[in-house]
């Protein structure tokens, strides 16, 4: 099917966006619908490239609508809500609908993921749009210190522990140059995203099958077992500000190694699979 460029208009900005159909999409069959939202100094088209257009591939064989929406000036660009230049669960939730009155969507299936500044516009949502959301999914992204989830909410995230932007144990993001905010620690997100969603126990850490030994990474694994709504963390030791199984899209000085252990798309897609909306 075609790769759709397309724009909707919020408050006199236009939204652009890149929509992709599944090939047996059908317009009398209700489709579920994944955003995936990109990171700082990027755009949809960007975040198609960086994945190497596996959600597509993944649509194609499960059958879902893929969207890759462009930022609006600061829309999708900070983790602090105070320094947000738009109301992000309104231009959202005006795209959602735009998206709605044309193509057949599942809204119990509405799902959304982002790298970095789209991972913590993801949490964000999450946390805005409880109704509308069945699952997110953040990537190289924690959760923002300004953040507290007040609603059970499925959660993948997935996180590096040689991340040089967001950094693992918590605090600022942006390394040196950048002023991004605060986020919690990957243990702290875990927590706080445990606690949301009623979890009861302890957490199971496995360690995955090291499929590429040669990438000098490994990764972990950490899920809840009872649980309202399922939380995931994946831990890259060794991994930085990436996107699993991606381009390598800057030298690894500046944003640190890309593991080839686990496809990002696929387990995130795994995740959402069987998610949906009472």
């Amino acid at each position: 099917m075609p790769l759709l460029h397309q724009f909707y208009v919020y408050d006199a900005w236009q939204l652009y966006y890149h929509l992709y159909l599944p090939v047996n999409y059908r317009r009398e069959q209700a489709t579920p619908l994944l955003f995936v939202l990109h990171g700082g100094a990027s755009d949809g088209n960007g975040m198609i490239k960086l994945t190497d257009g596996g959600f597509n591939r993944l649509a194609d064989e499960y059958n879902f609508m893929v969207c890759y929406p462009d930022g609006i000036g600061r829309y999708n660009r900070q983790n602090s809500p105070r320094a947000l230049a738009h109301a992000d669960a309104e231009v959202f939730r005006g795209l959602l609908s735009s998206l709605a009155s044309y193509y057949t969507i599942d809204q119990r299936r509405v799902f959304v993921t982002g790298l970095s500044d789209g991972g913590n516009m993801a949490y964000r949502l999450a946390c805005d749009l409880p109704d509308e959301i069945a699952g997110i999914a953040a990537v190289a992204a924690l959760m923002p210190t300004q953040l507290t989830p007040t609603r059970p909410m499925p959660v993948l995230f997935i996180a590096g522990t040689e991340d040089p932007m967001v950094p693992y144990k918590g605090g600022a993001v942006g390394g040196r140059l950048l002023q991004r905010g605060t986020v919690r620690s990957a243990m702290e997100t875990l927590r706080v995203w445990s606690e949301a969603n009623r979890c009861g126990g302890e957490p199971t850490t496995e360690l995955l099958d090291d499929v590429d030994p040669h990438d000098r990474m490994s990764v972990q694994q950490t899920f809840y077992r009872d649980c309202v709504a399922s939380v995931m963390m994946y831990t890259i030791i060794g991994g930085g500000h990436t996107w699993p199984g991606g381009k390598q899209y800057l030298d690894e000085k500046i944003i640190g190694r890309t593991s080839r252990d686990i496809d990002a798309n696929r387990v995130i897609w795994d995740f959402f699979r069987g998610l949906h909306h009472e």
